[in-house]
Parts: structure tokens; sequence; C-alpha cells
């Protein structure tokens, strides 16, 4: 009686199967990939298994109901590959939805059927799910799977301005460019705050564009403020523009606070460097037949301002001191024959000077020695603690335009011979240089000009070295 209670209460607690099967239905599930980001999609897979090799399985369901987060990201199965012999009774899956549902399947013995539907995170976190299959009569296994859904990436920026330099109160263009590096998602509540540094200002007027869907932008004097109001469609960028004017000579750097969204948190900041004033400076020196004329110059010497600090901004590092520069001295003749050139180095805050008579036209590289003379004034990078300066290699990639330079010219000529008036009376006048643009095709050839001379010429056209100190000025 014993053995028979225990075989009757066996037999209970095993389910029957449909088909005479002694053994309920199987399911795995799992997401490709399992690690999304939100608005992403990855495949869901179903495996309904048959662990009775003999008989088949009928009446096969589930229902699987996704946690908060997670939806259908299309209508119908991906796919579904059931083993011969079965019968597919088909799943209900709507796009936007929530719920899988397989209908009545009949599984071959030993066989499965794998189902695939395409689903979407919409919300950041683990979304864990589970689903039980039945068959006809009784419940099968239940199968646990889990998604991590990230939020999206924050928004990319960078800027840059229209030009490498802007003349002293010259105007150029600042491009702030935003991008969505998500592929899947958009981003929304796009903005950022960007202080433009002291001695650059925004224009009057502002000159502004922006291409930016849903953008707001104020503008002060120092202060670009794109409201956080940028939708941003997935892989787009954008752009806003505005016109920025240069007051005060000297490197510029202009750094973004760090760029927002809504939906993707903040990112990081942007950079931009200016020169305000001009690299290459030129000047026009007559009559040195009857007078001479010192070309003084200086290296401004003027830091890289700090940021401005506002909205909680990080507190900035002390400035930068400018580097060494070197002066890279050009001579020619009016007919703009090359008569001499050279190098000088000038320290942060120096004053040096040079003469045309003594320096310029002494040694020249024309027959003659002339009385009028053009003059360029070219700025490159002076690094290390004792830099080479050679005007034959300014224009290299090694030796990139610096800027940092101003120079004038002090032209002392006898003043006309007056009654009462001492022999040998000079007069002095100063002339500032004049900021030019220098084209790729001059530089390439003035340098060319100098590294002939210096490298295959006989000695004549190589200006002697320059003074310390200037003559009829003091620095501006």
């Amino acid at each position: 009686m014993v053995a028979c209670a225990a075989l009757l209460s066996t037999s209970m607690n095993r389910p029957a199967q449909a088909g005479g099967g002694s053994l309920p239905p199987s399911i795995g599930k799992a997401f490709v990939p399992a690690t999304i980001l939100v608005g992403a999609t990855s495949t869901l897979t179903f495996t309904v298994g048959n662990p009775n090799v003999s008989v088949p399985i009928g009446g096969v369901t589930f229902t699987d109901t996704f946690p908060a987060g997670l939806v259908l990201a299309a209508t119908g199965t991906q796919s579904v590959s059931c083993t011969a012999g079965s019968t597919f009774g088909g799943v209900s899956a709507t796009a936007g939805g929530n719920t899988v549902n397989l209908s009545s399947t009949t599984i071959a013995a030993g066989g499965s059927c794998i189902i695939s539907v395409l689903v979407q995170g919409t919300i950041a976190g683990m979304l864990n799910n589970s689903v039980q299959v039945f068959d006809n009569t009784a419940p099968g296994q239940i199968a646990n799977a889990s998604l991590q859904v990230d939020p999206p990436l924050p928004p990319l920026i960078s800027k840059a301005f229209g030009a490498a330099t802007v003349s002293l109160n010259g105007t150029t263009t600042l491009t702030l460019t935003f991008t969505n590096p998500n592929a899947t998602v958009a981003l929304t509540g796009v903005g950022v705050v960007d202080g433009v540094p002291p001695g650059l200002v925004v224009a009057t007027p502002n000159g502004l564009i922006s291409t930016c869907n849903g953008s707001s932008v104020t503008t002060l004097a120092n202060i670009i403020t794109i409201q956080p109001t940028i939708t941003l469609a997935p892989s787009a960028s954008c752009t806003v523009t505005v016109n920025v004017t240069g007051l005060v000579d000297g490197p510029k750097t202009n750094t973004t606070q760090v760029v927002m969204s809504t939906n993707g948190g903040p990112g990081l900041t942007a950079t931009a460097d200016i020169f305000v004033g001009d690299p290459f400076q030129v000047r026009y020196t007559a009559n040195l037949a009857i007078g001479d004329s010192v070309i003084n110059f200086t290296n401004t010497g003027e830091g890289v301002p700090p940021p401005l600090l506002f909205l909680n901004a990080p507190v900035a590092n002390a400035p930068v001191q400018n580097a060494n520069l070197c002066v890279n001295v050009y001579a020619f003749s009016p007919d703009e024959q090359l008569v001499s050139c050279c190098s000088c180095l000038v320290t942060p805050n120096g004053l040096n000077s040079i003469s045309a008579v003594t320096d310029l036209t002494s040694n020249t590289l024309t027959p003659g020695r002339p009385t009028s003379i053009v003059v360029k004034l070219l700025a490159t990078s002076g690094t290390g603690a004792t830099p080479a300066c050679n005007a034959a290699t300014a224009g290299t990639p090694a030796n990139p335009l610096t800027n940092g330079l101003a120079a004038w010219g002090t032209t002392i000529h006898p003043l006309p011979i007056t009654p009462g008036s001492p022999a040998g009376t000079f007069g002095i006048t100063e002339t500032r240089f004049v900021s030019s643009t220098l084209s790729t095709a001059e530089l390439t050839r003035i340098t060319a000009l100098c590294n002939f001379i210096q490298v295959t010429g006989s000695g004549f056209g190589v200006c002697k070295s320059c003074r310390l100190g200037g003559l009829g000025a003091s620095k501006e």
C-alpha cells in the first residue's frame, strides 16, 4: 500500500504531456547584444525545445511581458526556425508594445523552435526579463535574461576661429560645432556657455548664423550663451557662428564650458587659439644716403590669459608667458631684389634694434647699395633655452609662424640747415610697421632666397646681428 501511494504521488507531480510525453517543454532566451544605448535595438531570441526524443509536444505557448523601459521595435518576428515535423502557431508582437505571445505550437520529438524579435531600450538601466513556457496541460521551464541599457553618449563640441590671426580691431568668425555621436538616438537640450577671453569681444553686430535646430543664442561683450534647447538627430551635426573682434595684441586662448544635454548628460570642453596682430610686418625706409633708419622690435611677452570664471567654471591656472621669438629680417630694394636677410632672437618683453645703414645695406647682395629699402619682418618660434634663429628656414613646418612681434622704425635724417641751427642736427621720426598678409608663395620665395644666400652664397647679403635695446624710441 505504501509503495502504491508513493507511485501515485510521483505520477501526480510529473506533468502529463501531449502525445504521451513525460517531460515539459524547455525554454531559453538571450539578448544580442546584451548591452545597448538608450534608443538602440537588440535581438531577443527564444529557444523552445521538446526534451522528449520519441514524442512531439503540442499546445506549446508562452507570453513574455517586458519590464518598463523595454518595447518591441518592430511588428512580428525577425526570424523563426523550427525542426522538421513541427507546426509553428505564430507570434503576436506589435511595435511599441511590451508583450510577445507564442500561439499554440507543436514541436517535433527532440526538436525545437527558435524565435527572434527586435526590441528597443527606452530608459537606462539593467532590464531583467523572465518568461515561462507552457504546453497543453502544464507549465514548463522559466527562462531569464537581462539587457543593460546605457545612457546615450554626450554631445561632442569643437570650435574654430575663421583665421589663425586677426589684425588689431579686425574681425573674424568663431564657429562652434555640435555633434551627436549616437547612431540611434537623438540628443535633446544641447547647449553650452563660451566665455571669450579678454582682448577679444563679440562683434557688433554679431553676425550670428546657426544651423542648429531649436537653437537660442544670446551674446554679451565677452560671453556667448547657447541655450540648452538644441535637438540633434542621430549622428547629426550643427554649427553656431558669430563674429569676434580683436582689441588687444597677443595670443588668445578660448575655452568653452562643458557642453550639456538633457538625455546624454555633460560632455567635454572645446578650445581654440587665435592671435590678435599680424605676424608679418612691412615698412618702407628711404633717404638712407643722408641718414639712417633704425628698426626697433619687441616680443610683446603677453601671457595666455586664463578663461573667464563664471557659472561655477573650474579655477584657471596662472597665465603662461609667451615664448621667445625669432625676428626674421628681409631687406629688399624698391624693385623687389633681396638685399640682405638675418634673424634675431628676442626674449619676452625684450627690445632689439637693427640699423638699415650699418646692418642691412653694408653687405648687400645687389651690386649697388640702395638708398631706399623695403623691410619685411616675420616672427617665427624660438623654442628651447638657446633656440636657433634662421631666416632661411622661417617657412618650414618645424618653424611655424608665431605672433607677438611689435615693430617700428626710427628714421634719423639731418634737419634742413637754417640760420642759427647747429651743424649736424638730426631729426627723429617714428613709424610703426604695417601688418600685412603673407602668402604661402611669398613665404616660400623669401626663405628660399635667404637659404641660397646663407648656404651657397659668397657671404654677401647676410646682414649683421641685432643689438639689444632700441634707438630713439621706447618699447610700445
